[in-house]
């Protein structure tokens, strides 16, 4: 292998290198347009393999190459306009879309035999470096396709030129490789004539532009890919005092008001000891619905980490209806499908979910029948509980608000139940919703995965 074949063979390498590395950025957001680039890199790639077959000792490998090259530089400046064209912003111009099939056109040109180089080939010698290529003069019509592919070159380097002063640093790097690429297709020009005796040198013009501009956009890339980070962790920031602002105003509005009837007592106590009896009832039910809010908030206000384990199911729902029982003298049926599994689960998560569920359900307004727990398979890795009651239901207006922290309809809740159950769902990769009971109350349903291949499929489950 001789100098010339090595150096176009590498020239070809690092054109495929950068066309794969910029092919792989584009699929990132907004950068889409770097396809552009990532095949005028192809087609330099391309250009430098037709250039080592040249080279080559091997006529009929030189020939292939000699058919396929002004192809090439066509494709290449043609998606060069494109490129520039998505660079700035905007479409192509007229005079652009007129330029880039005239470019093509000719390009093509080049496929049909004997219609841009004639069909005798001579030795191009570079004996300085001991280099021979085997060439062959062009016609009349290869010499204009030949010369319409340099007055390309020359309106790209125009262009670049004109605003340089003011470019970016892309651009200048973009500027400075469009002016090798016209100084090597220059010299080529000037080489395929026999009038000096150089190497071809295009392939590496366009390394050289391939190089700059696209070590250009890789700093510009990193550059962007750090601002956005700085600006997305000031987004986060901002939004966690949000949160907190929030937040601290629906604690501060919900602690409020207890807190204003205890004042109000206790100022009432003082002008009438008499009824203390009364007043100190209220306030010690306003201190308890105050340590119960600050308990929830706590409760709630705690990373949920679930710590999975291998879980039966029935012991935990027969135990949470005897204690609900023994507690509010409520009954509670526990229905469990037989060919349910152990589940992995955290089962302190899930029983607290449960007891908040049915809680809820036991004191639903208007309940005549017991409240029912079931756990049964949905499809092949799925669990489905199922709490329901037949009292009054949720009326409609409220059931996109129930699961809105603080949010209650009763005078004793918190309203931070159903969100720590969501939340609780969501920690092990489940979900909570609900439902209307058929005949009247309403049924909420925690679906969770069995295994990690369910937990890793994700909701909703699938059969």
């Amino acid at each position: 292998m001789n100098l010339a074949t090595l150096v176009s063979s590498a020239v070809c390498f690092v054109g495929l290198l950068f066309a794969a590395i910029t092919w792989f950025v584009s699929s990132a957001p907004h950068m889409r347009g770097l396809r552009y680039f990532s095949a005028a890199c192809l087609w330099s790639a391309l250009y430098a393999a037709t250039n080592a077959m040249l080279a080559s000792p091997s006529v009929g490998l030189a020939r292939f190459g000699m058919t396929f090259a002004m192809l090439f530089i066509a494709l290449q400046g043609a998606t060069w306009y494109v490129y520039t064209a998505y660079r700035d912003g905007r479409q192509l111009r007229p005079v652009e879309r007129a330029l880039c099939v005239a470019v093509l056109l000719g390009g093509l040109l080049g496929l049909w035999p004997h219609l841009l180089v004639k069909d005798e080939v001579w030795l191009h010698q570079v004996p300085a470096l001991g280099v021979n290529y085997i060439d062959a003069r062009t016609t009349t019509l290869g010499n204009a396709v030949s010369g319409f592919c340099v007055l390309n070159a020359c309106i790209l380097v125009w262009r670049a030129l004109r605003r340089f002063p003011k470019a970016s640093k892309t651009e200048r790097a973009e500027a400075i490789g469009l002016c090798a690429m016209l100084t090597t297709g220059l010299n080529d020009t000037l080489a395929s004539a026999d009038a000096i005796k150089t190497p071809y040198l295009l392939d590496l013009g366009f390394l050289v532009l391939v190089l700059l501009t696209g070590s250009a956009l890789g700093v510009r890339f990193i550059q962007n890919a750090r601002q956005l980070e700085s600006a997305q962790h000031g987004l986060i920031e901002n939004e966690r005092l949000a949160a907190v602002g929030e937040m601290s105003a629906v604690v501060a509005h919900e602690v409020r008001s207890p807190t204003a009837v205890i004042f109000n007592a206790a100022a009432l106590l003082r002008k009438n000891p008499r009824e203390s009896d009364k007043l100190l009832t209220i306030i010690e039910e306003e201190a308890g619905r105050l340590k119960r809010l600050v308990d929830d908030f706590l409760e709630f206000a705690r990373p949920v980490d679930a710590r999975l384990a291998r879980s039966d199911v029935r012991p935990m729902l027969e135990s949470i209806a005897e204690g609900v029982q023994v507690g509010s003298g409520e009954a509670v049926d526990v229905y469990v499908d037989t060919t349910l599994p152990d589940v992995e689960m955290d089962p302190k998560l899930v029983r607290q979910a449960l007891m908040n569920l049915v809680t809820n359900a036991v004191q639903a307004e208007r309940r005549k029948q017991p409240v029912r727990v079931t756990a049964k398979r949905l499809g092949a890795s799925w669990m489905r509980l199922c709490v329901t009651d037949d009292g009054t239901g949720i009326p409609a207006e409220i059931a996109d608000r129930i699961y809105v922290p603080f949010f209650t309809t009763r005078s004793s809740g918190t309203g931070l139940g159903l969100p720590f159950v969501q939340r609780i769902a969501k920690a092990h990769g489940g979900m909570l919703t609900h439902e209307a009971t058929p005949g009247g109350g309403a049924t909420f349903i925690l679906d969770l995965p069995m295994g990690q291949a369910a937990r890793d499929a994700g909701w909703p489950p699938t059969a």
